[in-house]
């Protein structure tokens, strides 16, 4: 299960987030007819893993970009803060595959205006947040080799 799937699965589970937006969770996109309140989640390209000069640490620093839309500020904001309280600082494990995270940072968040596009009559009020998990990752076993031998 990716650190995505996992975060998703919390916010659904979570009973402040679950019970404004529901099931309304999408991985980098909603659907053009989303019914709002809904979030977005985006997950930054790189995962980094901590090194270790002994072998992989098993430690992987994952950032995902959380977008909650709704038709009103206030709204936008309650929902990007109850996030916020649902995240910041979590250590355990999340997800129904039970990601094992040592610690997750947020920044934000920060609510603005999102104008229409192609077309569209209403913009949106968005919070948008980044929350950066560091968690536990399995890694391939090989055989130590002996250098130099």
């Amino acid at each position: 299960m990716s650190i995505q799937r996992a975060f998703r699965d919390h916010l659904i589970d979570d009973i402040d987030v679950g019970g404004l937006v529901s099931a309304r969770i999408y991985p980098d996109h909603a659907p053009t007819n989303a019914e709002r309140p809904y979030i977005v989640l985006t997950q930054v390209p790189l995962t980094r893993r901590e090194r270790h000069f002994l072998g992989p640490s098993r430690l992987a620093t994952t950032t995902i970009q959380v977008e909650a839309y709704d038709n009103h500020a206030a709204k936008a904001e309650t929902l990007g803060e109850a996030i916020r309280m649902s995240v910041d600082g979590l250590k355990g494990f999340m997800g129904t595959q039970a990601i094992d995270v040592r610690g997750t940072f947020v920044e934000g968040p920060d609510t603005r205006f999102s104008r229409p596009v192609d077309g569209g009559q209403t913009g949106a009020h968005v919070s948008v947040l980044e929350v950066e998990f560091h968690y536990r990752q399995d890694v391939p076993s090989r055989p130590v080799m002996a250098i130099g031998a």
